[in-house]
C-alpha cells in the first residue's frame, strides 16, 4: 500500500470541488474527514444534492508517521437522516452520484 501525506490527498479534493459541482449539478460540496477507529481514517467528500447531505468517502489507513493509505478504491455514501443507510461498494464518483440522483430509500 502507498501512503501519501494527508495534505497532499487534501489538495487533491480540493481541486476537484468546482469540477465536480459543474459535472453533478451539486448545489454544495466540501471536504470531508473523519479519524476513524484504530488507524482508521475517511476522506471525500461532503455534497448538498435536491436539498439533502450526503457524506461520500473513502477508507484510509493512518501509518505511524500520520501518512495516509488507501485501504481500496471503494466509494461510501452517508446520510444524517436515521431512516436512511449507509451505502458501500462504489467504483467512482459517476456511480455515486448517480445513486444519490436516484434516491437512496
Amino acid at each position: 500500500m502507498e501512503y501519501q501525506p494527508r495534505e497532499i490527498l487534501l489538495d487533491d479534493l480540493i481541486h476537484t470541488l468546482q469540477p465536480l459541482i459543474e459535472k453533478y449539478d451539486l448545489e454544495e460540496i466540501g471536504i470531508f474527514e473523519e479519524e476513524g477507529q484504530g488507524n482508521n481514517y475517511y476522506l471525500g467528500y461532503r455534497v448538498l444534492k435536491d436539498g439533502k447531505e450526503f457524506i461520500v468517502h473513502l477508507p484510509y489507513e493512518k501509518n505511524k508517521e500520520g501518512n495516509l493509505g488507501k485501504l481500496k478504491q471503494e466509494w461510501a455514501i452517508e446520510t444524517e437522516e436515521a431512516d436512511d443507510i449507509d451505502l458501500h461498494g462504489y467504483k467512482n464518483l459517476d456511480e455515486v452520484f448517480y445513486t444519490i440522483s436516484q434516491g437512496l430509500h
